[in-house]
């Protein structure tokens, strides 16, 4: 756990420890309180869900879906505070995912409470977006000078970022499957590679959709804790989950194009390999017949002949397979 209590009267950052958690969160909680909090529970332990029930005391819903992972993203609004489940998400590649990736994606759910003066966040494993401002903090405590809102706005603003970093690779792995297509490499990788990616992308849609509603509701429902001022900044975060919605779905066209290209060049390849199978035992047609027709167990004078007979029966193959050849070559059909 790391908590962070901020004095405006003289600018100071203060480190709070766990013993005096409850005494600043009664401090905070006070209707003439100017400070700011911020409590971060990582990897979060049972001792730490009792604080959300005896100290913080959070609505026990609330905290269930904290202690149960949730897939969805969420938002509950309650007259002193706002309960959000917002996901990081993050691509990597085969040999570098971490164990809870799927198909190289990974996301961690983030919880949040947000009340007037406070600002307490939930998470499993490190989030990136929640690290950035932990290190943020020690140059600069501008983004808590702000209060609580500015501070949810700046962790939001690095999960976009993260999410267009995540966009970039999964493109680039796109560009990668679509080079192997037009470079002529067929194989099953390619055709399980378009398959993963287009289970990522039908995740991703999933999951970003209720992303959109969840900014919405900051910027559209009445929260008396959150200021007019900062509709503009949640209205850039609802601009910008615009943008990697429309991505995702511009990655999906591109996959079902990769899809039709990959099962058209397969189809081609299979045209070419069945039409050089055609000529070859065409050209052998006429040579077959000639040969079925000396090999019968009958009499035939031209076996007299001796070694011209011989030589009359190679003249007649050679002869006929270069004039199946000309043919060919007359009608255009090689």
């Amino acid at each position: 756990m790391k908590a962070y209590f901020y004095r405006p009267e003289n600018h100071e950052l203060q480190d709070v420890a766990a013993e005096k958690l409850e005494e600043v969160w009664q401090l905070v909680l006070t209707p003439s309180a100017t400070g700011m909090l911020w409590v971060d529970f990582q990897d979060t332990t049972e001792e730490e869900f009792d604080l959300l029930y005896k100290v913080f005391k959070f609505h026990p819903l609330c905290i269930e879906d904290c202690i149960v992972p949730q897939e969805r993203p969420k938002i509950d609004i309650f007259s002193e505070y706002i309960f959000i489940i917002i996901h990081s998400m993050f691509y990597y590649k085969e040999e570098d995912q971490p164990p809870d990736a799927k198909n190289g994606l990974s996301y961690r759910e983030l919880d949040i409470f947000l009340g007037k003066n406070y600002l307490v966040t939930l998470h499993n494993s490190r989030v990136r977006a929640v690290s950035a401002m932990h290190e943020k903090l020690k140059s600069a405590v501008t983004v808590l000078e702000r209060g609580p809102e500015y501070l949810l706005y700046s962790i939001f603003n690095r999960l976009i970022e993260n999410y267009f970093l995540t966009l970039d690779k999964l493109e680039d792995n796109i560009d990668e499957v679509e080079d192997k297509i037009f470079l002529g490499k067929y194989d099953n990788k390619i055709l399980q590679d378009i398959f993963t990616l287009k289970k990522n992308v039908i995740y991703l849609r999933k999951f970003l959709s209720p992303q959109r509603e969840l900014v919405s509701s900051l910027l559209w429902k009445d929260i008396n804790f959150i200021s007019q001022n900062m509709n503009i900044y949640f209205r850039d975060i609802s601009d910008n989950l615009v943008r990697v919605h429309e991505l995702v779905d511009s990655y999906r066209d591109m996959l079902n194009s990769l899809m039709e290209a990959y099962l058209t060049v397969i189809s081609t390849r299979l045209n070419d390999i069945m039409k050089t199978l055609t000529i070859i035992a065409t050209f052998m047609m006429p040579a077959t017949l000639v040969a079925s027709f000396y090999g019968m167990n009958v009499e035939i004078p031209e076996f007299k002949w001796g070694i011209y007979g011989y030589l009359f029966v190679w003249v007649i193959l050679i002869l006929s397979t270069l004039l199946t050849v000309v043919y060919f070559k007359k009608k255009r059909l090689f």
